[in-house]
C-alpha cells in the first residue's frame, strides 16, 4: 500500500439527457451527465477502513430519469429529487476528503473524473481539493495481473482477487466498496509509480523520438521550435504543436490533427541534469480514441484551473484596491 496518504475509492452515478427532449438552457459541458449519486470509501495507508460516504444529489437540469440510468441504477425520480443540490454535495465531499490533500483518489475508468470536473465547472465551483491525478484503477489492476487490457468489469475484477461482496452494482457506495477491496489487494505503490506508463495516454508504440539537452527551464522547453515540429506519421506533412497541456510536473502533452486525417499525440518529458539544466525527450504516438479522451480530460482540468486562478487573482486585486481606497 502507498505510504503517508489515505486511499479514497470514488464512484458516481449520473443522469443523462433524454434523446427526444430539447435542453436549450443546459450548459454544453454538462451533456455527458449530471451527477445524481456519489459514493466513496476511505482507507488508511495500511488499508484499514476509515469511513464511507453516500450522497444523493438532486439534479438541476436533467430531472427525468433516463431509462438506461433507471435500468442500471434503479434510482427513482422521487429518490433523485429528494437529494441535495450539487454545490452542497461537492462541499460535503470536499470536507469529507479533507482539504489538506493527504489522499489519493481511485476510480474504475476515466468517466467519473471527467463527469465530476464538468459538474464542478458548470456550477462555477473550485476543484482545488481534487488531486492532480485521479487514478484509473483498471490499469493498475491489469498491470498487477500482468495483462494489457481494460475490459474487465468491476465486480469480476474484485471477485478474481478474492473479494466476493454480493452487493448490487451501479449503486455508487457499493461500487466504491468493490473499488476499495481491489485497492487492498493490488500493489498500489508500484502501480502509482508506473501509472504514467500504464494509462491510456500515450498509447501504443512510439513512432518518433527526439531528445534535446541544455534547457534552462520548462518555459524554454515549451518554446523550442524543434520539439514542437514533427512530421505526420501517415503522410509526412510538417506539423507543429501549438498548445501543451500539463500531464504532471515533468510531462506535457499535445494533440495535433493532420489534414490527411491522422491524429498524433506528442509528449514532452524532461529531467534535470547534473549541470542544473534540463534534458527533454519528445515522443510522438498515434492518438487512438482512449488517448484523445485522456487528452480532452486533461485539457478540461487545465482550463478549469486557469479560470479559477484568474478569478482568484482578480478578486485579490479588487480587494487590495478597496483597501487602498479606504
Amino acid at each position: 500500500m502507498p505510504e503517508g496518504k489515505n486511499i479514497v475509492a470514488l464512484d458516481m452515478e449520473w443522469n443523462q439527457p433524454l434523446p427526444w427532449k430539447q435542453y436549450p438552457r443546459v450548459p454544453k459541458a454538462l451533456f455527458p451527465g449530471e451527477i445524481i449519486q456519489i459514493g466513496a470509501v476511505k482507507l488508511s495507508p495500511a488499508g484499514e477502513k476509515l469511513g464511507e460516504l453516500r450522497l444523493a444529489v438532486r439534479p438541476r437540469y436533467f430531472r427525468q430519469v433516463h431509462w438506461k440510468v433507471k435500468k442500471l441504477t434503479r434510482i427513482s425520480e422521487e429518490e433523485m429529487m429528494n437529494g441535495i443540490p450539487f454545490p452542497e454535495a461537492a462541499e460535503e465531499l470536499g470536507a469529507w476528503l479533507g482539504k489538506d490533500g493527504a489522499f489519493d483518489i481511485f476510480a474504475w475508468g476515466g468517466e467519473d473524473e471527467r463527469i465530476l470536473t464538468a459538474n464542478l465547472e458548470t456550477w462555477g465551483l473550485d476543484p482545488a481539493w481534487m488531486p492532480e491525478t485521479v487514478y484509473d484503477l483498471r490499469f493498475i489492476y491489469d498491470s498487477f495481473l500482468g495483462r494489457n487490457e481494460v475490459s474487465t468489469s468491476l465486480t469480476d475484477a474484485a471477485a478474481e482477487l478474492g473479494a466476493v461482496l454480493e452487493l448490487d452494482q451501479h449503486d455508487s457506495l457499493n461500487d466504491a466498496r468493490y473499488l476499495a477491496e481491489i485497492c487492498r489487494r493490488v500493489d498500489l505503490k508500484r502501480g502509482m509509480a508506473e501509472y504514467e506508463e500504464l494509462g491510456p495516454a500515450p498509447a501504443g508504440e512510439p513512432l518518433q523520438r527526439l531528445r534535446r539537452p541544455g534547457f534552462a527551464d520548462m518555459e524554454a522547453i515549451l518554446r523550442d521550435k524543434e520539439l514542437r515540429a514533427f512530421a505526420c506519421p501517415a503522410c509526412g506533412k510538417g506539423l507543429a504543436a501549438r498548445e501543451w497541456v500539463p500531464q504532471n510536473k515533468e510531462r506535457q502533452i499535445a494533440l495535433i490533427a493532420c489534414p490527411c486525417g491522422e491524429r498524433s499525440l506528442l509528449r514532452l518529458h524532461w529531467k534535470p541534469r547534473p549541470d542544473g539544466t534540463l534534458s527533454c525527450l519528445r515522443t510522438v504516438y498515434r492518438a487512438g480514441a482512449e488517448a484523445e479522451d485522456y487528452y480532452k480530460k486533461r485539457l478540461q482540468r487545465f482550463q478549469s484551473a486557469q479560470r479559477h486562478a484568474k478569478k482568484a487573482k482578480e478578486a485579490g486585486q479588487k480587494e487590495a484596491g478597496q483597501k487602498g481606497e479606504a
